[in-house]
């Protein structure tokens, strides 16, 4: 079973299809589709454990210069030996959410 969290993104005026394009981009990325209002954007990244998913946010987050104040996460919950779970840990990813450090832009 795979695990997934949505994120919900604000963009900068203007730049929206250019960060999806960014986002789509990205490994572990299945869905990045523009909203109406906001928030901007909503992101589906999918890995096949808690812990690769983890990995795989902050890039993710990196890649887009554009990204405004909110981010908001919404873990999938999912079943794990029948037993329910809810948490994914970025506290070992050091050095935090570094906007636009990619060089993908």
């Amino acid at each position: 079973m795979s695990e997934r969290v949505y994120m919900l993104l604000d963009i900068a005026e203007g730049k929206t299809a250019r960060a999806i394009e960014i986002l789509r981009a990205n490994t572990g990325v299945v869905l990045a589709d523009s909203l109406e209002g906001r928030p901007d954007v909503i992101v589906m990244v999918e890995a096949a454990n808690r812990q690769k998913l983890a990995e795989l946010v902050m890039p993710v987050l990196g890649a887009v210069d554009d990204i405004t104040e909110d981010v908001h996460f919404l873990l999938a919950r999912g079943e794990k030996q029948g037993r329910r779970f809810g948490s994914l840990d970025l506290s070992a990813l050091k050095g935090g959410i570094k906007y636009g450090s990619s060089s993908k832009a």
